[in-house]
């Protein structure tokens, strides 16, 4: 997705430079998509970038918790029947 949003955002600069926008209407267009294009997939990399990078550092602590068995596995339970550790990939039932 980020691929394509990066060769979405070069289009306009490769129908300038071969010609295709030759009038200044629609390289003024062309301009406004490219201008309007790299903010919004910018922000859109920061927004997963951050939501990637707070997953790994949550699941990092959770690993150090259950590891160390904290009273944290309490709470986080699912439907109070089974625990999340024993799903984790980390749990000591897979080793």
């Amino acid at each position: 997705m980020l691929h394509l949003l990066l060769l979405y955002h070069h289009l306009p600069f490769i129908m300038i430079q071969k010609g295709k926008a030759k009038d200044d209407k629609h390289k003024k267009k062309h301009m406004f998509i490219l201008y309007l294009i790299i903010p919004c997939h910018t922000i859109l990399y920061y927004i997963y970038f951050i939501f990637t990078f707070y997953y790994y550092i949550i699941f990092y602590l959770l690993q150090i918790t259950t590891t160390y068995n904290s009273s944290i596995i309490i709470f986080i339970t699912t439907n109070n029947t089974t625990p999340l550790s024993t799903s984790l990939p980390w749990s000591s039932s897979h080793y």
